[in-house]
């Protein structure tokens, strides 16, 4: 605004200048310019100093010629910068600026760019008398605008990318006013509504919504200009009438004239919900045949019917079905309606109807015949015999009853009114057919079950030669499992991968023995099954192979717990393979039964004894589903299990308690259960064990090289994996081998050479082992020859001895087994010599220390003869142990301060599992008490006391380990 002084001044002298062009700027020009004439001040001086160089703008007086007569620093600087023009007084403007620039100055108003900078130029003419003469001019002012310009240019931009995106935006976008009426909308915003844009502007909103829903949208209009964010679903009615479901998200905006509007973007998702409206539908539907299907599976058969029949009563009410008949095919050629799997809403409508297929002929039939659902309209039939047995529905839809794809029958289902059928609905009647199809199955089945069970009790009377044979083909791919992986953990493995290689070999050795047992039922079912008692540390064995389902526990999360009563004899005769395939059993079942965060329990404790003998019991407790008490005796039937339900959900043959009852029975106890229903099982059974004497450990603690043979070996075997396997570990004792492939072939070799010893496979083509037994020790009768059987059978280890052969080998060959009968045949042929390195007594230091220390070596020693670990392995396995166990004690002490009981639990636990393992009973006892007590929360439990002892285990197993391993290296 122009200072009030100098507008007064200005209207006094009434000069002849438009002010608004230039402001104050202006006025002080005036001024004193007016100031010059009046009072004879300089004013080309004055005006320069005060105004030409105190401002940014450039400002240049030029005459009519357009000479420059006077300019400010500001445009002096300018063109000094850019076109290196120092003196301008008096110089043509042409020879200064652009003709653009020349052209706007003429104009008198205008913006150049130059240099990249864009400039506001203002003139304004000057005719004054000077000094009695006239002078014309004009004063030119140069104001830059570039961040102006610039700001400009990408609004401009922006408008425009923004523009582009509502254009082209995959979603509708609606523009209206606080009264919901439409100012903009986008093309998708047209095509999701049907309608050209010029038909929605300036409409209400509400023409896009049902009448119905009218009331809905006014309100939604109030609360979005409230403030108030919606996303919502709403119904659209498009120009068809056809209704749509939007997905909307819609606010408040400003508009460009500065009221309130709303932003709407939508997003048609009709064809989701539609989508989720027929899964649901289907989904309900489904789970009343599903739930119908259980009826029909838990129902006798004699009731079956009545239950189907129920079936399509309900279907035909849930899909407003006039008619539904089932019918069957014939072998005569003719189809006949089921009477009792009928439903109709006319009470006089016959239930039996029949007709000849040939009656229906046309391409209906072929389609029937073919297999697929098909729906016929009354109003599209030819054929006048099925037209009329439409009576007075519109449209049926036919859908074939298959078994294994062949066309049994098929469900007609007629309807009143003319309609298409969904998915949903087609699809109920599918899973109808299904059921019926699966009750005729299960008719017949019944009706073979009988015969079937007459034929089996036939075929059990070659069963044991059967799995005598089965007992070769099933055992002979798990020997080159066995066999090779031996030989894996023969190599130079890391710490991780030999404690695989040991899994997986126990494992399946494991395998193999109930392969075994499997293959011995045979025997069992005849009386002629044997057990074979042997001495067995009881104690030790159930500790390290119990634990194998630990891994299996913890993966289901249930918590797995075994107690082996310490107080147990380390001696006892039993048949410990057997025991333990029945334990294996009963805790399988129990994690298998058992919900994540249950438990399983196994306890094995002595509960009396006398001079010879001790009576143990063992049990397995579960808080796992229970079984129903009318249930509890059949499980110990071959192939029972407590329910259908349970044999569909948790799998399984029914088999495992069979045996195991059997089992037991033999060792002379029986299988006693207790369960309760959604409570959990517990089984148990006590034995009668002879005592033996314990077997003492001797330990030479010398290591043995691998013993070389001069021998010339034959083998003869038809299988190649087991024949690499063979060479591989013959290798290693310095034996070149040769190989037969059939038994002809081994004959004709061991007449054509001189063998030191032959191993002999007892099944081959052409001729057998037992065959080309006989023929070689009829010429040559003192040749070894052992047999290779893939046999659990006793029968075929004796038939194998008593043909001449000297030895016998089970598979997987097993070195132990290998250097017994090499040692035994072959020592003479031996040229191996013992290790330089003599055995190493461990003498402690510390008296009192020198008795737990040769404890600790005796529990190592049997940690590697009953795990196959060689001595390095040992050796990170302890070190292993004792930084594990370091740690955890570390860790239970600062928990003890905290009264952290579940930290005191998971690092006793931890000591525990890694302490049994290697047979540090002792420590493992220690621990295991500190778990129980944590986990009980029992705070007046002296934990410290306990920890110390731990420590002092520890402290005896680090110095064995110092002796041992850091001493003498």
């Amino acid at each position: 605004m122009i200072p009030l002084s100098l507008n007064i001044i200005y209207i006094i002298l009434k000069m002849n200048i438009d002010l608004t062009a230039f402001g104050l700027m202006a006025s002080i020009i005036i001024l004193f310019y007016e100031s010059q004439k009046k009072y004879g001040l300089d004013f080309r001086e004055v005006a320069k100093e005060i105004t030409f160089d105190s401002t940014n703008d450039m400002i240049v007086l030029i005459d009519k010629e357009e000479h420059i007569l006077s300019y400010n620093k500001s445009f002096s600087s300018m063109v000094k910068e850019f076109l290196g023009i120092e003196e301008l007084a008096y110089k043509n403007i042409s020879e200064i600026l652009s003709q653009e620039c020349i052209s706007v100055i003429r104009n008198g108003y205008g913006i150049v760019e130059k240099f990249g900078r864009y400039f506001q130029i203002s003139v304004v003419d000057i005719k004054e008398k000077v000094k009695n003469s006239k002078f014309e001019g004009k004063a030119v002012f140069f104001h830059e605008i570039t961040d102006i310009k610039k700001l400009e240019e990408e609004v401009i931009a922006e408008s425009k990318k923004y523009q582009t995106l509502f254009e082209f935006s995959p979603l509708g976008i609606l523009v209206e006013d606080s009264n919901g009426n439409i100012l903009d909308v986008n093309p998708e915003f047209c095509k999701i509504n049907c309608l050209r844009k010029e038909e929605l502007i300036g409409q209400h909103v509400s023409i896009l919504a049902p009448k119905e829903d009218y009331e809905q949208v006014i309100k939604n209009i109030k609360e979005i200009i409230s403030g108030k964010t919606l996303i919502h679903t709403v119904r659209n009615l498009s120009r068809s009438g056809e209704v749509k479901y939007l997905e909307l998200y819609e606010r408040k905006i400003t508009l460009p004239d500065g009221k309130d509007g709303i932003l709407s973007i939508q997003k048609d998702i009709t064809k989701i919900v539609m989508a989720q409206k027929v899964i649901k539908s289907l989904a309900k539907y489904q789970q009343i045949i599903l739930q119908l299907a259980l009826n029909i599976i838990n129902t006798p058969v004699e009731k079956i019917d009545k239950e189907i029949k129920r079936a399509i009563e309900l279907i035909a009410k849930e899909l407003n079905t006039n008619r539904i008949r089932v019918y069957k095919f014939s072998a005569d050629g003719s189809f006949n309606s089921i009477s009792n799997w009928f439903y109709s809403n006319n009470p006089i409508e016959n239930t039996f109807v029949s007709f000849n297929i040939k009656d229906i002929s046309g391409k209906e039939l072929d389609e029937l015949m073919a297999g697929k659902q098909f729906s016929i309209a009354k109003q599209n039939v030819s054929n006048e015999f099925i037209k009329k047995m439409f009576g007075e529905n519109s449209i049926s839809l036919i859908t074939p009853i298959k078994i294994n794809e062949n066309v049994i029958g098929f469900i007609s289902a007629a309807f009143k009114e003319d309609r298409a059928l969904t998915v949903a609905e087609k699809r109920i009647f599918l899973l109808l057919a299904t059921l019926l199809a699966n009750s005729e199955i299960r008719k017949k089945y019944e009706e073979e079950l009988i015969k079937a069970k007459q034929e089996a009790e036939k075929a059990n009377q070659a069963k044991s030669i059967f799995l005598a044979n089965m007992s070769h083909e099933i055992r002979t791919p798990l020997n080159g499992i066995i066999g090779f992986t031996n030989l894996l953990k023969e190599t130079k493995l890391d710490e991780k991968q030999e404690k695989y290689v040991s899994i997986i070999l126990k494992s399946s050795e494991l395998l193999l023995e109930i392969i075994n047992d499997i293959l011995d039922l045979a025997k069992i079912e005849s009386g002629k099954y044997q057990l074979e008692p042997l001495e067995t540390n009881l104690k030790m064995e159930l500790q390290s192979s119990l634990l194998l389902y630990e891994a299996k526990a913890k993966e289901k999360n249930v918590e797995y717990e075994i107690r082996i009563d310490k107080e147990i004899s380390d001696c006892l005769i039993l048949d410990s393979v057997r025991l333990q395939q029945v334990m294996f059993n009963l805790i399988n079942n129990a994690i298998k039964f058992t919900p994540a965060g249950g438990s399983v329990k196994v306890f094995v404790k002595k509960i009396s004894e006398d001079e010879e003998h001790e009576n143990i019991r063992f049990s397995v407790i579960d808080t796992g589903i229970g079984i129903p008490k009318e249930k509890l005796e059949k499980i110990f039937e071959p192939f029972e299990q407590a329910s259908v339900s349970v044999t569909k959900k948790y799998g399984g043959t029914g088999l495992g308690l069979a045996i195991s009852n059997l089992i037991v029975s033999m060792m002379g106890s029986k299988i006693i259960v207790e369960s309760e229903e959604e409570k959990g099982s517990h089984f148990y059974f006590d034995l009668k064990l002879k005592k033996c004497s314990k077997k003492e450990i001797t330990q030479d603690m010398k290591t043995i090289k691998s013993k070389k043979y001069n021998a010339k070996v034959l083998v003869a075997e038809d299988y190649e994996i087991n024949r690499i396997l063979i060479e591989e570990i013959l290798n290693k004792y310095d034996i070149k081998p040769d190989f037969a492939v059939n038994g002809k072939e081994a004959v004709e070799m061991a007449l054509n050479k001189d063998y030191d010893i032959i191993f002999m496979d007892v099944l081959m083509p052409e001729m057998d082992g037992i065959e080309a037994t006989k023929k070689i020790k009829a010429i040559k009768p003192n040749l070894p020859i052992i047999a290779l059987t893939a046999h659990a059978l006793k029968s075929v280890k004796e038939e194998v001895l008593s043909v001449g052969m000297n030895d016998y080998i089970t598979k997987p060959i097993k070195i132990a087994d290998l250097e017994r009968v090499l040692n035994k045949f072959c020592s003479h042929l031996e040229s191996s010599e013992k290790s330089e390195k003599e055995a190493r007594i461990f003498n402690a230091n510390i008296v009192g220390e020198k008795r737990e220390i040769n404890e600790i070596e005796k529990d190592i020693e049997i940690t590697k003869q009953e795990q196959g670990f060689d001595e390095e392995f040992m050796k990170e396995l302890i070190k292993m142990f004792i930084n594990s166990t370091k740690e955890s004690i570390l860790n239970i002490r600062n928990a003890l301060p905290k009264v952290d009981f579940k930290t005191i639990q998971r690092e006793a636990h931890s000591i525990k599992g890694a302490a049994r393992s290697l047979n540090f009973n002792s420590i493992g006892e220690l621990a295991y008490q500190l778990e129980i007590k944590a986990k009980e929360k029992d705070d007046s439990f002296d934990y410290e006391t306990h920890l110390t002892q731990i420590e002092e285990k520890l402290r005896n197993v680090i110095n064995f380990f110092r002796i041992k391993y850091e001493k003498n290296n």
